[in-house]
């Protein structure tokens, strides 16, 4: 709105911005537009901040709040991708001991030039949830079409990819003022080129994407059940 409309607005010295990934074409607009650094802070409502981002734009974990493992995701055509399981280190009253908050991530290596010793945590990819588990196996988490699906559709002013089985996904989309269907064209290819052959999508034009009863639009949904949980089960045990 304030790009679009170059209204007069105070200007701050900086943004947080948390409840939902900041992609890097987000904080790019935010940052254009507003004059100022955008900073990402990660948490849940089960555990507050568990990250923040740094002046070198890395998310570094508060271990003086949570314990922060990286579960291996079986399968997972993404290398690294991880679930993430937290133990709470301030809740005296009913502490969460590995607790699984449905998030995954693909942890950073250890170091940042800001000199702070804190573990950087790295991307969050999203909810687990949102990972797409294809017909072979694999999984491939739906944040990682995030900055593809936006660079090749300038049209389109909202998305929404949801995998029904796992062969079959629908497309939502909000057309924005500038929508061709040559938006289409090229999504469909960038699909293909990403997916392959071994599934199928339908586009449906919508007036506007559904929030979650959080308030958050989800990018990705999938309700194809994952085999996560017997990982981390597994996981625990050895421990």
């Amino acid at each position: 709105f304030l790009r679009d409309t170059g209204k007069p607005f105070h200007r701050p010295a900086s943004v947080i911005c948390t409840a939902e990934p900041l992609s890097t074409d987000q904080r790019r607009l935010i940052e254009q537009t507003l004059g100022c650094p955008a900073f990402e802070m990660y948490g849940s409502r089960e555990f507050g901040m568990i990250a923040a981002d740094c002046e070198h734009g890395n998310l570094h974990l508060n271990p003086a709040a949570a314990h922060v493992e990286f579960v291996p995701v079986p399968g997972a055509e993404v290398d690294g991708l991880c679930e993430l399981v937290v133990t709470d280190l301030l809740n005296d009253g009913m502490p969460l001991i590995r607790y699984r908050i449905n998030d995954c991530a693909i942890p950073a290596e250890p170091g940042c030039a800001c000199g702070r010793g804190y573990a950087v945590l790295g991307k969050v990819s999203g909810r687990t949830a949102d990972n797409f588990v294809l017909p072979d196996g694999n999984i491939v988490p739906g944040i990682s079409l995030q900055n593809r699906v936006i660079k090749v559709c300038p049209g389109i002013k909202k998305i929404q990819i949801v995998q029904e089985t796992p062969a079959q996904f629908m497309i939502r989309y909000v057309p924005g003022a500038t929508f061709a269907a040559e938006d289409l064209k090229s999504l469909d290819t960038k699909l293909s080129e990403y997916f392959g052959q071994s599934v199928r999508w339908k586009f449906e034009s919508v007036a506007d994407i559904q929030r979650e009863a959080s308030g958050k639009t989800r990018f990705c949904i999938s309700h194809v059940s994952r085999p996560l949980a017997a990982s981390v089960s597994s996981q625990s045990a050895a421990q």
